[in-house]
């Protein structure tokens, strides 16, 4: 009697854990040291996670040499919003964190970011753009 009871709840957890991830959420064991550790790993989540990535490796390179861009670390959020990542910037004098999101056509928006160009439109403040302009950005303000 106590084994099929535990098969039920194994079923029920089994399918609550499914319908969790029916709605959205985001697999807890993909992040940025699962895909560091899994280079071929094809999965929605690790695909979205290494854009990302990539998308900040590109900023990183298109920045004055006087400011450096680091990756702290990179999470999944759900499946409708992806994963954000925290980066500091800094230039010597100034040092901040971010944390950066992924956007629709192939945009990031950098949340609280000093330079706002989403708050007029109901949004949150930060700065959203092409990877070319939050670079562009974030050279802007940290020129000095």
């Amino acid at each position: 009697m106590g084994e099929g009871l535990n098969k039920k709840r194994l079923h029920t957890f089994e399918s609550f854990v499914m319908k969790l991830n029916e709605t959205g959420e985001w697999s807890r064991d993909v992040d940025w040291q699962f895909v560091k550790d899994n280079p071929d790993a094809d999965d929605e989540c690790s695909l979205w996670i290494k854009a990302l990535e990539k998308d900040l490796m590109e900023i990183k390179d298109m920045l004055s040499t006087n400011i450096k861009l680091e990756i702290e670390n990179i999470r999944g959020f759900d499946m409708y919003q992806g994963p954000y990542a925290w980066i500091t910037i800094s230039n010597g004098k100034i040092k901040d964190k971010f944390k950066v999101w992924t956007m629709e056509d192939n945009e990031l928006w950098v949340e609280d970011f000093p330079i706002d160009n989403t708050s007029d439109d109901d949004n949150s403040a930060g700065f959203r753009g092409l990877p070319i302009d939050v670079a562009d950005a974030i050279n802007d303000h940290f020129h000095g």
